[in-house]
């Protein structure tokens, strides 16, 4: 393979990793609004116990 053949294999890579990465950005960045509907934030605390 040529130098520019390489080149333009790297950039579409990149293309699709960068569309990508943008796309799962959206989707984590969503909002919408719902009437009469509670959202609740916390932590959650998981604990093990030894089996009996």
């Amino acid at each position: 393979m040529n130098k520019l053949t390489k080149g333009a294999i790297a950039a579409s890579a990149a293309l699709v990793l960068l569309l990508a990465g943008g796309g799962t950005l959206a989707y984590w960045n969503d909002t919408a609004d719902l009437d009469g509907a509670n959202i609740t934030a916390g932590n959650l605390q998981l604990t093990q116990s030894s089996a009996a």
